[in-house]
């Protein structure tokens, strides 16, 4: 039954409140064509609505255009970013000659209505660098609006959900990132609804990638972890770590050893400037930057192509490192060290690896008492990531259970099961896996009672080293971490073969 509505514009002390509440309502919730809400004073003002944006770029710096539209979001004042998806890399669809496209997606909130979202979105396009192109050709950037709540729109610049949507995996991929139960307008099914009707054949032209290192011309290269685990190598800088300290304090007995772990299969130099160790003393950031920044700058002079990670719990130290050639950030604290960490990491555009730990290194080992390790390091570590949310993209945010932090060796062990380390990685939405048990006390523990022996040599800790690592890469990891690299790499291989191989 259809009905007019009427409204009198009279001075706002003659209009009956309760009358107005009522008009507005009806007007919302029966035919939700002005989302509204009341204001104090008897004026009508917009109500926020969460709507999906969909980014994609297929030339040029294509993960830094995508970064550019996050960051061109996020300083909006019309707009206020939720989150983002993972990243996706798709071959082009209708014009098949032109270079694969990465796509994601993010959720904000706005007050604007779809139209007037579409045209800042479009501005912000321009500001990155769009041109015109021809019709499904090559894009900088590409901003579309998906779906916003339960509006419907068909208009001659924006139709409202996207009529499409529910045929392109590279749409419902990152929507279900975002939220699988969003449901769709129109049809009354979920984004997870929709995801599972499309074909084998659809799904299969989509991966997930994440942006790490870069490639010769400066541009941001992009990783699979589901095709190669990484190996991480370890080189600590500090005279005090636990196994190699005083090795590698100085370019002329630390370049030789990046080279050697780089020869061995490293696609990773973790270079760290403070000792976490148990009991161990913070040493200042001024300290810290005097041992890596002349490292990685050789590396970078050298141009030996791996990635460079910094192991950081100081922000100051992560800018300097990454502006001097690090690509990744490694903070053993879970960025809750420094509280400057997070917005960091998103302004230098580097993944941020989120280690579980708990106190400090003096404190720690009095801090493993557990009902049930695996739900609390869960529950403890997703807080850190909840806030990542709308500050770090999701495809640059890596976790780690912080094996030897705060932990026990019967703790640690219960981790290390395969089965563990899935249930760890699902609960924190897949986020790519680090684990690190390399010569840790634990591993040092079993080998001695193995051996019977009081010492224990390095070798036979690096045998040892490399069964976690096996149980890390059954579990799903995507990078170990590691002193000796050239054996872990062979049996990382050889794991995710055994892992991956087919039923027959």
């Amino acid at each position: 039954m259809g009905c007019s509505l009427f409204l009198m514009i009279l001075p706002r002390d003659t209009i009956d409140r309760q009358v107005l509440d009522n008009i507005v309502f009806c007007m919302h919730f029966h035919r939700k064509i002005l989302p509204s809400r009341l204001c104090s004073h008897g004026s009508i003002r917009r109500m926020s609505k969460k709507a999906f944006i969909a980014l994609g770029s297929n030339v040029g710096d294509r993960v830094l255009a995508i970064h550019q539209a996050l960051e061109g979001i996020k300083a909006s004042t019309s707009m206020r970013l939720l989150g983002t998806s993972y990243l996706y890399e798709t071959p082009p669809m209708y014009v098949t000659t032109q270079p694969s496209f990465l796509n994601a997606a993010c959720a904000v909130e706005t007050s604007l209505s779809s139209v007037d979202l579409l045209k800042e979105l479009k501005t912000l396009e321009s500001s990155i660098g769009r041109q015109a192109s021809f019709s499904n050709g090559p894009r900088l950037i590409d901003l579309d609006i998906v779906m916003v709540e339960d509006e419907v729109l068909a208009s001659p610049i924006l139709t409202l959900p996207h009529p499409r949507m529910q045929e392109r995996a590279f749409v419902l991929l990152p929507l279900h990132d975002l939220d699988p139960m969003a449901v769709h307008p129109i049809r009354g099914t979920t984004v997870r609804e929709m995801l599972s009707l499309l074909p084998a054949t659809e799904m299969q032209t989509v991966r997930r990638v994440f942006p790490l290192g870069k490639h010769a011309d400066g541009s941001m290269a992009v990783v699979d972890f589901s095709k190669k685990v990484f190996v991480m190598g370890i080189l600590n800088t500090t005279p005090d770590s636990f196994s190699d300290g005083g090795r590698y304090v100085d370019t002329t007995r630390a370049m030789p050893r990046v080279r050697e772990m780089f020869r061995d299969g490293a696609e990773i130099i973790d270079i760290g400037g403070e000792s976490t160790r148990p009991g161990a003393t913070a040493v200042p950031a001024a300290e810290q930057l005097a041992r890596i920044l002349p490292i990685i700058r050789h590396v970078r002079q050298e141009g030996l192509p791996c990635i460079l990670s910094v192991d950081t719990r100081s922000a100051e130290v992560a800018r300097a490192a990454v502006e001097a050639g690090a690509d990744l950030i490694n903070d053993v604290s879970g960025g809750g060290h420094d509280r400057d960490m997070l917005s960091t990491a998103a302004a230098l555009r580097v993944p941020l690896i989120f280690m579980h730990m708990r106190g400090d290194p003096h404190t720690m080992t009095t801090l493993s008492r557990y009902n049930h390790v695996l739900l609390e390091l869960q529950q403890e570590l997703s807080r850190p990531l909840r806030a990542a949310g709308p500050v770090l993209p999701l495809w640059m945010q890596y976790i780690d259970p912080g094996i030897g932090f705060a932990k026990t060796a019967a703790q640690n062990l219960t981790l290390l099961k395969p089965e563990n380390l899935k249930s760890f990685t699902r609960a924190l939405q897949d986020r790519p896996l680090l684990v690190g048990a390399s010569r840790k006390r634990f591993v040092r523990e079993i080998v001695s009672t193995s051996q019977s022996a009081t010492e224990v040599e390095e070798s036979a800790l690096d045998a040892a080293t490399v069964a976690t690592s096996c149980a890390a890469v059954y579990g799903g990891a995507s990078i170990v971490r590691v002193h000796e690299v050239k054996t872990t790499r062979l049996a990382c291989d050889t794991m995710r073969a055994i892992r991956d191989a087919s039923e027959i």
